[in-house]
């Protein structure tokens, strides 16, 4: 497999930032309920390309990239948090491949790569809890069992910080709506 460390943008040719610290901080960013959408992706399009323009292009290279270059719709349902589970995946990297993810540089395909593959660890037993449907367990003990340490595991919602509203309402109208014209 190739790695991506380029997108073409508009006819031009941008350099990725590939660090898997920079895609697990977009990654944050995108599941940030206090970033509106704007706001999320001018973030990731910097983060990812520097000074490419900001456009729905942009956007879709983005996305491709962040997919693990997929360019087809993925609808699998999200298992991990790179934030909430960061212990999981710091030991697993640790344990399985000697890797410590604070001092290595590494393309971020290279690390969801290596993610795929871990085996017998607390982390792909926690995705392994996550990923198991609780109507398949053959008994009510087992099916009430594997909802409660779902529950326990499963990405935790994180709540959307008050608007100030007092700030939003001073804004000039033709801003509020996210377009300045000019």
């Amino acid at each position: 497999m190739n790695l991506i460390r380029y997108a073409t943008i508009q006819g031009e040719k941008y350099p990725i930032n590939t660090d898997f610290k920079v895609a697990i901080e977009c990654d944050r960013v995108i599941n940030d309920p206090d970033v509106d959408d704007f706001e999320r992706g001018i973030a990731v399009v910097t983060l990812l390309f520097g000074d490419a323009p900001y456009c729905e292009e942009a956007l879709k290279k983005s996305s491709i990239f962040l997919s693990g270059g997929e360019q087809e719709e993925n609808n699998q349902k999200r298992l991990i948090d790179f934030n909430q589970h960061w212990d999981l995946i710091y030991s697993t990297f640790k344990g399985q491949y000697g890797i410590d993810l604070h001092k290595e540089d590494m393309h971020y395909q290279e690390f969801i790569m290596l993610l795929k593959g871990v085996k017998n660890t607390a982390l792909s037993d926690v995705i392994d809890i996550l990923s198991r449907n609780p109507a398949e367990e053959k008994d009510y003990k087992s099916r009430k069992a594997l909802i409660e340490a779902q529950n326990k595991l499963k990405i935790k919602e994180k709540k959307q910080a008050p608007k100030n509203s007092a700030f939003l309402n001073a804004l000039a109208p033709e801003v509020k709506g996210g377009v300045i014209d000019g």
